[in-house]
């Protein structure tokens, strides 16, 4: 698959400019930013893993140590905490708790690479359902039931 890359807009959408210094795989699948730094956004691509921006797009970086699969479905930031952010991926759901700099197996439930945000603080994850492919429910483990009462 080959895509454009990422485009940034700095002035509310009438105009947009490339930004893919460093982002190698264009074929960008789902975007994801620190609610508390506008400048820093992660970038899921297929086949090329995550990327992470620190200045607003105007360089790239591959953020890929310990993630399990390159094809990059969904990004979610934990918005009390940006720098726990998971990704779902054609292997599974990884975690970062440094801002996406290195991953670890999450612990969550798995389909499709679907990932909602946390309407309880990442004690449960959800998703609506809309149509398309897939779909995730899923929380640790330990607290699947106790979410469904």
């Amino acid at each position: 698959m080959n895509g454009a890359g990422a485009f940034k807009s700095t002035d509310g959408g009438q105009t947009w400019d490339p930004v893919n210094t460093g982002l190698t795989y264009s074929s960008i699948s789902c975007l994801a930013g620190d609610p508390s730094r506008a400048t820093e956004v992660l970038a899921g691509t297929y086949d090329g893993g995550v990327y992470k921006t620190t200045d607003g797009g105007v360089t790239w970086n591959a953020v890929n140590t310990g993630l399990t699969g390159k094809d990059v479905y969904a990004l979610a930031v934990d918005p009390s905490n940006p720098q726990t952010v998971y990704a779902g991926t054609d292997a599974r759901i990884s975690k970062s708790t440094d801002g996406g700099v290195s991953w670890s197996k999450s612990g969550l439930a798995f389909s499709f690479g679907h990932l909602a945000r946390s309407t309880s603080s990442a004690l449960g994850w959800h998703l609506p359902r809309w149509p398309g492919p897939g779909s995730l429910e899923a929380a640790p483990k330990d607290l699947r039931n106790s979410e469904k009462k």
